[in-house]
C-alpha cells in the first residue's frame, strides 16, 4: 500500500513555490524586454485598434500569469501545511520523540497583486514618408504611422515567452504527478484534492502560454502585412516623385517653345499619376487596417481565456479573479482607498499630480488627470469604479485636454466596470479613448 509522507507533500510544495517565482522572474524578464511604447500609430483607423487589441491583450496575459504565480505560492503553502500536519500527528503519536522532519514553508514569488506591462503601444511615430506631400491632396487614408518593427519584436518575445510557459506547466504536471501518484490519490481523498488543485493551477499556466502564443502570431502578422505594404508605399512614392520630375522638366521645354497645349497636358498627365498613386495608396493603408482587424478580432479570445482560467483558482485564492459583479456597501474612506489601490495596479507610476487648466464648453476650469506622461505623450485617467457614467464630464475634460496637447487617452478601468454612457463609448469606438480592463480591485466582500 502506497503511503504518502510528509516529505511528499514538503516536495510537491518545493515545486509549487518554485514555480511561482519563476512565473514572476518571466514575467519581469519578459516586461523589460517589450519596446512598444507609441508603436501601434496614430493613422485611423488600424492604429487605435491595434493599441487596444495589444495593450488589453498583454494585460490579459501577464494579470493571467501573476495570478496563476500567486495561487502557486498560495496553494505551495497550504500542501506544505497539510505535509506539517501529518508530521506533527506521527510525532505525537511516537510520544514526541518522532523523526518526521518539521521545516520552515520554502519562500515563494513575491507577488501581493498582478504585474502589467510598464510600457504600451498606444500612440505612433507621426512619421510621413519621403514625398507623401504629392498624393497628401488626394489620399483618403492616413500614412501608416506605426513602428511595424517594433511590433514584429514584441511578437517574437510574447511566442518564446508562451512556448516556455507551456514547457514550464507539462513539467509541473509531471513533477507533481512523481510524487502523488495515482495509486496516493486512490489512498487519500486530501491528496487527491490537492492535485486537481495542481491541476487548474497547470491549465491556467497552460493556458497562458498559449495566450503569449496568440499574441505574438497577431504581431507577426500585422508586422508582415504593415512592413510589405509600407516598403510597396515607399517605393511608389519614389517613382511618383520620378515621373512629377520628369514631366516638370518636359514642362520647361515646352514653355521655351511657348506650347501651351502641352503644358496643360502635362499638367493632366501629373494629376493624373498622382490620383492614381494616391487611390493605390488608400488600398495599401487598407490592407494593413484589413490585418490589424483581423488580428485585434483573434485576440479577443485572449480576454475570454484570461477570465475563464483565472476564475478555475478562485478556491486557492479564497476569491473570484476578474470578476465582474458590481462592489457594494463601501464608505467614502474605503472608497478612496480603492482608488488609490487602482491606480497602483493600474500601473501609475508615484508622482505629484498636475493641475492643469482647461475651457469646456466655454467654461474655464483646472483638470487633474491620474497621469499626464508626457514622454509617451498620454493622458491616463483610473477608475476603479462600478460604472463611468458620473465621470462622464471629467473624463470629456481629460480628452480634449489630451488632443489639444497632441496626446492620446488611456481609460483604464476594473473589469466590473460599466461603460453605460453613450459619448464615453463613442469616444471609445472611434479610437478617441483608448480602453483597457485591469484587476484594479480583489471585489472580494466576504
Amino acid at each position: 500500500m502506497t503511503k504518502v509522507t510528509p516529505e511528499d507533500y514538503y516536495a510537491v510544495a518545493a515545486k509549487l513555490c518554485e514555480l511561482s517565482k519563476t512565473l514572476e522572474t518571466a514575467l519581469k524578464d519578459l516586461d523589460n524586454k517589450l519596446d512598444v511604447s507609441q508603436s501601434a500609430g496614430t493613422y485611423d483607423s488600424g492604429g487605435p485598434v491595434w493599441a487596444i487589441s495589444f495593450d488589453q491583450s498583454a494585460s490579459d496575459v501577464f494579470e493571467m500569469a501573476s495570478t496563476t504565480s500567486i495561487a502557486a505560492r498560495e496553494l505551495g503553502y497550504l500542501v506544505h501545511q497539510s505535509g506539517l500536519n501529518h508530521a506533527d500527528v506521527e510525532n505525537g503519536s511516537s510520544g514526541g520523540t518522532g523523526v518526521q522532519p518539521t521545516p520552515p514553508h520554502p519562500q515563494g514569488s513575491s507577488l501581493a497583486t498582478n504585474l502589467h506591462p510598464a510600457k504600451h503601444a498606444v500612440g505612433g511615430t507621426h512619421e510621413k514618408p519621403a514625398h507623401w506631400d504629392l498624393i497628401e491632396k488626394y489620399v483618403t487614408k492616413q500614412w501608416a504611422d506605426c513602428d511595424e518593427s517594433r511590433i514584429g519584436t514584441a511578437g517574437t518575445h510574447f511566442t518564446t515567452y508562451g512556448n516556455t510557459t507551456k514547457a514550464t506547466a507539462a513539467t509541473l504536471r509531471s513533477d507533481v504527478l512523481g510524487v502523488f501518484t495515482q495509486a496516493a490519490q486512490d489512498q487519500s481523498p486530501e491528496v487527491d484534492g490537492m492535485v486537481d488543485e495542481v491541476a487548474n493551477v497547470y491549465r491556467a499556466l497552460s493556458d497562458a502560454g498559449d495566450m503569449g502564443i496568440a499574441l505574438g502570431a497577431a504581431c507577426q502578422e500585422v508586422h508582415r502585412v504593415a512592413d510589405i505594404d509600407k516598403r510597396t508605399g515607399r517605393q511608389s512614392l519614389q517613382i511618383l516623385n520620378a515621373i512629377v520630375f520628369s514631366y516638370e522638366v518636359d514642362k520647361i521645354g515646352a514653355r521655351r517653345i511657348r506650347a501651351g497645349w502641352l503644358v496643360r497636358l502635362l499638367d493632366n498627365l501629373i494629376e493624373k499619376n498622382k490620383r492614381d498613386y494616391a487611390r493605390a495608396m488608400d488600398a495599401l493603408i487598407d490592407g494593413i487596417n484589413g490585418a490589424v482587424n483581423t488580428a485585434a478580432e483573434s485576440n479577443k479570445g485572449i480576454y475570454t481565456t484570461a477570465t475563464t482560467s483565472t476564475q478555475l483558482l478562485s478556491s486557492i485564492l479564497d476569491r473570484t479573479p476578474r470578476q465582474t459583479n458590481p462592489v457594494r456597501n463601501r464608505s467614502d474612506e474605503e472608497n478612496r482607498k480603492a482608488g488609490e489601490q487602482g491606480e497602483e495596479r493600474a500601473g501609475i507610476p508615484p508622482h505629484e499630480k498636475r493641475r492643469v487648466p482647461i475651457t469646456y464648453n466655454g467654461v474655464p476650469s483646472l483638470i487633474e488627470p491620474d497621469y499626464i506622461d508626457d514622454e509617451n505623450q498620454n493622458v491616463v485617467e483610473v477608475k476603479n469604479t462600478n460604472e463611468i457614467r458620473p465621470y462622464k464630464t471629467q473624463i470629456l475634460k481629460e480628452l480634449q485636454f489630451a488632443q489639444e496637447e497632441g496626446y492620446t487617452m488611456t481609460l483604464v478601468v476594473d473589469h466590473r466596470t460599466q461603460i453605460n454612457d453613450p459619448d464615453i463609448q463613442k469616444a471609445i469606438d472611434s479610437g478617441q479613448i483608448q480602453l483597457i480592463r485591469k484587476e484594479l480591485d480583489d471585489n472580494n466582500d466576504h
